[in-house]
């Protein structure tokens, strides 16, 4: 029998919610839809329709679109690099809401994959031809066109790619977005929003990208996107289509911006307490163990009620594990770190129950050194509680560093002489830092100068929402959190094979728990949003069918010509 696959080492990614979509099971196995980005996704309470809708994509279907595929994983590398001109975006704080929904992901992304999709098409020798201009959608007046049509259904495909996408499930969420940035554009419109002279000047700098990818090909721009997307297809379409897009992201923003007003200060701190209370068990983490037996076993249940007496009489889990069960047993499993549904969905629900169990008050009825058994099909489960469950009251910290490891050939030097020789890198590198401007800025300027790939003994990223958990290298942990650490803070740390250049860059307002539920709340009020905004226009959208089939014929054309 496997052993259990919760793993507790990554708790911090287990503090909400995952789909209950496991039944319980014989083995003591976690689905493999634990995983910290399913975690972290579910962390922000949003019910994220369109990743069910991604995974019904049939097996046949994927295989088809495989090779596209990854011609769009290369694009969306080009668009990767392209982000924010070229700046570095290591360090960048993560943003409240973690935009899951396709049709935000059009809202803020379209134009770089867009571009980078070109690379599909590009000297496709495609003879086919489209009226780009013939209207294939519209919303409260606000039309769209084939041209944009094919323009976002390439930026689904480069954000889309690891999902494989069937053909239809990219043409209903083109469609989708299309419908999505029309509506949001007419309410911005109506409501006085435009372009900015600076939104001009952040377009001409993206529109720049275009022109030297043309130059590569020795082509100019207009050339390069006919090429691309078809007769006609202009800068100037390129830029009508993304100003449509860009004062649609501005309203959109204006709105979220207006909705995490609700929640911060004393009205954060009364939705964050309204919501632990009506849902302890849920953001409270478990610290429990189990341990199982087959029930086909003679004396199984036996063997598990001994462990269970011998564990509530004051023994240690794996000592009544040992008593009971012989030498030869194996030792308790952990089930630290989860909230109820982690459990529930993923182990046991009579588990959870028995873990999570509450009086009238809400109290945990189970505390420390409480054990049970619990039946399962094939399996019998024994549970025991180091503590019962409590919030995370540990606070993240965001660290900046570089890295200079030790050079692992010991044949030339020592370990120690190459630990002296990363010693002396890193030292070099602070230097050349504390001779500058120190700041935040001027650290992660020297990150990118060597963290470029020249030296693979130099690395550097950013340890956002760190936590004292033994997950990173000790030193750095040890240091970040000292009691005196304040914001720009900078050292050399000596760590496992490695020296550590650091910069502390903040410290979470409030602990673990309270973050958890305000990202929840928080991103609840903004699915709600959403979910009204598409209600009050899904009636009015109009579509040509026809011009819709023209225009996915054209894209099949483009790729079928590119493929041969």
């Amino acid at each position: 029998m496997d052993e259990n696959k919760l793993n507790p080492e990554n708790n911090s990614d287990n503090q909400e919610t995952v789909k209950d979509n496991v039944s319980e099971n014989t083995e003591p196995e976690a689905s493999d839809n634990m995983s910290a980005e399913n975690a972290e996704e579910q962390n922000t309470g949003e019910t994220n329709e369109y990743q069910e809708f991604l995974a019904r994509s049939s097996s046949e279907e994927q295989t088809e679109n495989a090779e596209n595929s990854e011609i769009a994983e290369a694009g969306a590398e080009i668009a990767e690099a392209q982000t924010d001109s070229g700046e570095d975006e290591k360090g960048k704080k993560k943003s409240r809401t973690k935009k899951t929904n396709a049709v935000l992901i059009a809202l803020t992304v379209v134009l770089l994959a867009a571009t980078a999709c070109m690379v599909w098409f590009l000297a496709s020798n495609n003879s086919s031809k489209i009226d780009l201009d013939k209207v294939v959608l519209s919303v409260n007046g606000v039309d769209s066109t084939a041209g944009e049509y094919i323009y976002m259904y390439s930026a689904v495909q480069a954000n889309y790619y690891y999902y494989q996408l069937t053909a239809e499930q990219m043409q209903q969420i083109t469609e989708e977005q299309l419908a999505y940035i029309d509506a949001m554009y007419a309410e911005a419109v109506e409501k006085g929003y435009a372009m900015t002279d600076e939104d001009h000047s952040e377009l001409d700098a993206q529109m720049d990208y275009i022109q030297s990818y043309a130059e590569a090909e020795s082509m100019n721009a207009d050339e390069y996107l006919e090429s691309s997307f078809g007769k006609g297809f202009t800068v100037q379409k390129l830029r009508e289509y993304n100003e449509k897009q860009q004062v649609a992201m501005k309203y959109y923003n204006d709105i979220l911006a207006g909705i995490e007003k609700e929640y911060t200060g004393e009205n954060a701190d009364e939705k964050v307490n309204e919501e632990y209370a009506a849902n302890k068990k849920n953001y409270d983490l478990s610290d429990a163990a189990y341990w199982y037996i087959d029930s086909s076993e003679d004396g199984a249940q036996e063997t598990a009620d001994k462990i269970v007496e011998q564990a509530n009489g004051g023994k240690s889990f794996d000592e009544a594990i040992k008593a009971a069960a012989g030498d030869s047993a194996s030792s308790s499993k952990s089930l630290k770190g989860y909230t109820y549904s982690t459990i529930s969905g993923n182990f046991s629900e009579d588990a959870a129950d028995w873990i999570f169990a509450q009086d009238d008050s809400g109290n945990y009825t189970n505390g420390k050194g409480t054990a049970t058994s619990i039946a399962a099909e094939g399996v019998i489960y024994v549970l025991y509680v180091n503590n019962a469950p409590a919030r995370d009251e540990s606070v993240t910290v965001t660290v900046n560093y570089i890295k200079v490891s030790a050079d692992e050939d010991d044949t030339v030097k020592s370990e120690e002489e190459l630990m002296l020789s990363a010693k002396s890198q890193a030292n070099k590198i602070f230097d050349e830092y504390n001779s500058g401007t120190k700041t935040e800025a001027a650290f992660k300027e020297l990150l990118v100068k060597y963290d470029d790939g020249d030296n693979e003994l130099i690395s550097g990223d950013v340890f956002e929402d760190m936590k004292k958990d033994g997950s990173h290298d000790s030193a750095v942990e040890n240091w970040a959190y000292d009691s005196s650490r304040k914001a720009g803070d900078t050292a050399v740390l000596e760590g496992d094979g490695c020296y550590y250049i650091v910069y502390f860059s903040s410290k979470a307002d409030h602990p673990v728990w309270y973050e958890t539920i305000l990202s929840a709340v928080y991103n609840n009020a903004v699915t709600s949003w959403q979910e009204e905004f598409v209600k009050s226009y899904e009636d009015s959208i109009t579509k040509d069918e026809e011009a819709i089939a023209e225009a996915i014929e054209y894209i099949n054309s483009m790729t079928a010509s590119m493929a041969s």
